[in-house]
């Protein structure tokens, strides 16, 4: 079922260009535009849950990815748009219930 209305919503949402573009649908897949892969590897360098602790450097700043700080922002900005059209949605508010940072796909464009 969450297959099912994954499909409806992207292609609902597919005026917007910070929603992959769906292009087929069968009961347990989606087939999509071509994504050159998810952010997760590359933004979060770990298989594991990064602890808070953890996140504070002692002494000096230590980055966790490799990223600079503008990317970093521009990609934040990239991610609350496309939640914003999730929420903004003309037929009613779009909720996801199980976000995280895997689910961010990211094209050169």
């Amino acid at each position: 079922e969450k297959t099912r209305l994954d499909a409806l919503v992207m292609e609902r949402l597919s005026f917007s260009p910070r929603i992959a573009d769906i292009y087929g649908f069968c009961s347990t897949s989606i087939m999509t535009e071509p994504l050159p892969g998810e952010i997760l590897k590359e933004a979060v360098p770990t298989e594991r849950v990064i602890a808070r602790e953890e996140l504070v450097d002692k002494e000096d700043v230590v980055p966790k990815n490799p990223y600079t700080p503008t990317e970093k922002i521009e990609m934040a900005l990239e991610m609350a748009e496309a939640l914003a059209d999730l929420h903004g949605f003309k037929d009613g508010i779009i909720v996801h219930d199980d976000l995280d940072l895997g689910q961010y796909l990211r094209t050169r464009d």
